[in-house]
C-alpha cells in the first residue's frame, strides 16, 4: 500500500531485487488496473467463503480502503478504471476494460453479501454501464468487448513496471481476461433482477 496515493501497488519484493522494485521500500512504482481488480475480487471472494466461520474485519477494512484509494483516480463520465490507474492525464494512457469489470464485480458482490453499502452498488453499476458504452460493440451479429489489456507482468527485463511498459502492451478485443470479469459482473446485475 502506497500511503501518499492512497493505492495498492503493482507488486512488492522483500528483497529488493528486482529490476522494477524500489531499492528502499521494494515497491513496484505503478499501480495497474488488473492488478488492483485481482485483489478487490480475490478479497470480496474470500470474504463471502470465510465470512461466517471467521472474523473478517480486517480483510473487509482492506477491501474498503482499496476501493475508496481508487474511485478519486476514476474517469468521472465511464467511471472506469485507467491502465495506470493515477495517471490518467497521460496521453498515452487509456481506460482498461479487464480492471475495470474485476471493479464492478467485486462492487456488485460486495453489496449482495452485506458489506457494503448502496453507495458501492450503484458505483459498481456505473463502472458496468462505463465499459458498456465505451467498448462493447456489435458487429456481424456478433458482441466484442475491447479495450483489454492482453497482458502485462514484471518478471523480465522489458517488462519494468515503468508507466511506458503498461502502455506499451496490446489492447485487444474479448480476451478471457477482461470478459470473464464482465460475465461475471453482469451475472451479478442478473441475480438482482431475479431476487
Amino acid at each position: 500500500f502506497d500511503e501518499k496515493r492512497k493505492l495498492y501497488v503493482h507488486a512488492y519484493d522483500e528483497a529488493h531485487y528486482m529490476q522494477w522494485a524500489n531499492k528502499e521500500d521494494g515497491k513496484a512504482p505503478n499501480v495497474w488496473s488488473r492488478a488492483l481488480g485481482w485483489m478487490m475480487m480475490a478479497l470480496v471472494d474470500i470474504i463471502e467463503i470465510a465470512k461466517n466461520k471467521y472474523d473478517m474485519t480486517s480483510l473487509i477494512n482492506m477491501y474498503i480502503e482499496l476501493v475508496d484509494g481508487l474511485i478519486p483516480y476514476l474517469d468521472n463520465e465511464t467511471k472506469m478504471i485507467y491502465q495506470v490507474v493515477d495517471a490518467k492525464n497521460d496521453k498515452d494512457n487509456y481506460l482498461e476494460t479487464s480492471g475495470s469489470a474485476m471493479l464492478a464485480y467485486s462492487l456488485l458482490k460486495a453489496y449482495r453479501i452485506g458489506i457494503v453499502d448502496e453507495k458501492y452498488h450503484k458505483l459498481g453499476h456505473e463502472v458496468f454501464d462505463g465499459i458498456c458504452k465505451k467498448y462493447l460493440t456489435k458487429r456481424d451479429n456478433r458482441y466484442y468487448l475491447g479495450g483489454i489489456c492482453q497482458v502485462a507482468g514484471l518478471d523480465n527485463e522489458k517488462r519494468d513496471g515503468s508507466k511506458s511498459y503498461y502502455y506499451s502492451e496490446a489492447k485487444v478485443e474479448n480476451e478471457v481476461k477482461g470478459v470473464a470479469p464482465f460475465i461475471m459482473a453482469y451475472s451479478e446485475i442478473l441475480r438482482e433482477k431475479e431476487e
